[in-house]
């Protein structure tokens, strides 16, 4: 590795130290540090709707801001404008973004809790990487106004809301709900039932928008545009393009992460600079958490994305010779390589997370993954057919694409029920300390460096 390489990397690797030790210690800006003080009180206050309602099985989660705040008898509460606030309420409710609500209800500081494992899980540091200060439930809420904080991003929902109308008047459930999900809503769209099927068949990660959408969003509107305009401007309608996207999906960090590496790719393009995907992604991780270091530790989103990409970045090459047993014929040993090894980088970090292990994971992604971008590209023909086929008042000429989305789409679902299904397809290993993930990881990163200077000592002969 070159010289200027290693200076990048040890530069990187103490700026993450740094924003995780301070994160650790408390030592952050904007963290929490009060909200104990409103804690148990009784308030009305106005707040705007700042992110899009997330409908449960039996409540709906809103995420408000303060926008006014009414003085009681005990307490001032200018302190709390613009605050975040988590809103539990009735499923029913007919709440959209940049509804502006008069609420009153008992603020609550969040609490960790203990999950199904017996780990503790950091729900008071999960809130707070998203900003939200307390929680509400059940509050009384009452529809006073209409004033979203982003006309463009309240655009993008509509826009989205109505891409899944199309799927669901094209296809039938549970069908249209896995389409919406690997397309624009992730696991949003799915019920509670068909994500416990995919977390234990281990597939949850095709139902978590993620680096995959982003790619192929970005390179499908610049081979469009690159067919009538110029190569520039191709490039910049995708860039565009991704930006919109990342906004309609409500900024997750797998898609922030993507998005972000795909425009320093783009941008590599225009300027006819080689991409570097390692250096793309420690920028793109260095950006992300200048915006909101708490991601670091508090997101498990991040965390994943980012080890996902490491390893096929970093880790797939060392390793993929091992598999070199196996037939070349239709990438089907490019597909085993990468999925296995990337299954193995990150199960340490899903045990510590789940405390579970899924046994049928690593053949369930074999059989499962080559579908993905079939199911993509059929779910979104499906929707456009069905978006022109309304002007016409007949469904007959989305009928074709949509017959054939639903064979992918129910072979998938089919797959998770089946395996999900199997008595022994996911064990509890328990919670496990801290201590297990460092072992694990320096375990893997020394293996790696092995096989890193074998191969460079094979090379020298």
């Amino acid at each position: 590795m070159p010289q200027n390489s290693w200076k990048f990397y040890t530069f990187i690797g103490l700026f993450i130290l740094i924003v995780a030790v301070a994160d650790i210690f408390d030592f952050l800006p904007f963290q929490n540090k009060n909200s104990d003080e409103f804690s148990g009180e009784v308030l009305t206050f106005k707040a705007v709707v700042a992110g899009e309602p997330e409908d449960r099985e039996w409540n709906t989660r809103l995420t408000i801001e303060i926008l006014e705040a009414a003085p009681t008898e005990t307490t001032d509460t200018p302190a709390l404008i613009s605050t975040k606030i988590l809103v539990t309420t009735d499923r029913h409710k007919n709440i959209v973004y940049g509804d502006v609500l008069s609420v009153t209800g008992k603020l609550e500081v969040p609490e960790n809790f203990l999950s199904e494992t017996g780990r503790e899980f950091d729900y008071v540091g999960f809130l707070e990487a998203k900003g939200i200060t307390y929680r509400m439930s059940n509050p009384r809420l009452e529809v006073i106004g209409h004033d979203p904080p982003s006309k463009v991003v309240e655009s993008l929902l509509g826009f989205k809301h109505f891409f899944t109308d199309r799927l669901d008047y094209a296809l039938s459930e549970p069908q249209s709900s896995l389409a919406a999900g690997i397309l624009i809503d992730g696991k949003q769209s799915i019920d509670a039932t068909l994500q416990e099927e995919f977390k234990r068949a281990g597939i949850v990660h095709i139902v978590v928008l993620s680096g995959s959408n982003v790619t192929i969003i970005a390179e499908t509107i610049f081979k469009i545009f690159s067919l009538f305009l110029p190569r520039l401007a191709g490039i910049g309608a995708a860039s565009f393009g991704i930006i919109l996207f990342a906004l309609a999906t409500g900024g997750a960090a797998p898609v922030v992460r993507a998005s972000i590496m795909a425009l320093v790719a783009l941008l590599c393009r225009s300027a006819f600079r080689q991409y570097s995907a390692a250096r793309a992604l420690f920028i793109t991780a260095v950006v992300m958490l200048c915006i909101n270091p708490q991601i670091l530790l508090h997101d498990p989103s991040f965390q994943l994305s980012f080890l996902a990409t490491f390893s096929v970045i970093f880790m797939v090459p060392l390793f993929q010779s091992l598999f070199n047993f196996l037939p070349e014929r239709f990438g089907f040993r490019d597909l085993v390589a990468a999925t296995t090894i990337t299954q193995f980088f990150l199960l340490p970090l899903l045990i510590y997370m789940t405390g579970t292990v899924s046994l049928v994971a690593l053949p369930v992604n074999f059989i499962v993954l080559p579908f993905i971008p079939i199911a993509m590209l059929l779910s979104f023909v499906t929707a456009c057919l069905s978006f022109v086929s309304g002007f016409f008042g007949t469904s007959l000429l989305a009928l074709p694409a949509a017959f054939v989305a639903h064979i992918v789409l129910s072979y998938i679902l089919g797959v998770a029920h089946i395996s999900a299904s199997l008595s022994a397809s996911e064990i509890a290993v328990g919670g496990v300390h801290g201590f297990f993930i460092i072992l694990s990881y320096v375990a893997i990163f020394w293996w790696a460096w092995r096989r890193k200077k074998r191969g460079e000592g094979e090379q020298k002969i």
